[in-house]
């Protein structure tokens, strides 16, 4: 569980530092935050329901993985996180 905690710790420090516009006080500040919402219980309940067979394997292709992207998707709008596409999204399509 600690393992989980310092890799998300580690992934928010790094997205932090990569804003291009922020100050060394801003970005302490979105990282103070950041560890602050990050906790081992939701973050082991998160990869249970997505191991869950609810998702149905998450296979490409299949309802599970649009349950799975659902899901991510509202997660992501939980914490407030900005969609990252030029189209305003959080999917990025990719043609086969």
């Amino acid at each position: 569980m600690r393992i989980l905690h310092r890799a998300a710790c580690c992934a928010v420090v790094l997205l932090a530092a990569c804003e291009q516009n922020a100050s060394d006080e801003e970005t302490r500040n979105a990282v103070a935050i950041a560890e602050k919402r990050i906790v081992g219980d939701e973050i082991l309940r998160d990869i249970s329901t997505l191991a869950s067979d609810a998702f149905e394997g998450r296979a490409p292709g299949t309802r599970g993985e649009d349950s799975a992207v659902a899901f991510l998707e509202r997660e992501f709008r939980l914490y407030a996180l900005a969609p990252g596409n030029p189209d305003g999204t959080y999917i990025q399509r990719v043609p086969l």
